[in-house]
């Protein structure tokens, strides 16, 4: 009995066997590392600042008015940076004209007041990126010449430099 293979079907045989071994060694190849990078940018950043409110202020007294208020900020770790808090410290009453004088400062003591123009950065880097607060402390002098019942305000920018 003779057997006889025709050229297609050799053919047909000789892809699938290429095919198959191509396969193989395709899913036996060796896998390639590749680079993924990235460049950081940012500083620091005010998320917010809270309104500072004296509460009454008594021209007659001899006493200082003091207050306090906070400032949210977050910076980059290992970035250097300072504060300062822009604008005139004196607050106005609308109506009449008259003024106010107040002071900023950065301790509770009373005796560092904060800078109203950039001073250079300050504040040594942070070891992380999380949400700071700065207390910023105000204080109305005793005995400034103003009327009564009236109402006093100033709109500040604080502003951190890196």
């Amino acid at each position: 009995m003779k057997h006889l293979f025709s050229i297609p079907i050799i053919l047909s045989v000789i892809i699938i066997m290429v095919s198959a071994f191509l396969c193989a060694n395709a899913v036996a190849e060796p896998t390639h590392s590749f680079t993924v990078s990235a460049n950081t940018t940012g500083g620091c950043d005010i998320d917010k600042v809270e309104t500072m409110s004296f509460i009454d202020y008594n021209p007659l007294s001899k006493n200082h008015t003091d207050t306090s208020t906070t400032m949210t900020y977050r910076c980059v770790a290992g970035v250097t940076f300072g504060f300062y808090i822009d604008g005139t410290r004196t607050m106005k009453n609308e109506e009449t004209g008259q003024t106010l004088n107040f002071e900023l400062y950065t301790d509770s003591a009373y005796t560092n007041i904060y800078p109203a123009a950039s001073q250079g950065k300050t504040f040594p880097a942070l070891t992380t990126n999380e949400p700071q607060t700065q207390t910023i402390y105000g204080r109305i002098e005793a005995g400034q010449n103003v009327g009564s019942g009236l109402v006093f305000s100033k709109t500040l920018t604080a502003v951190v430099e890196y």
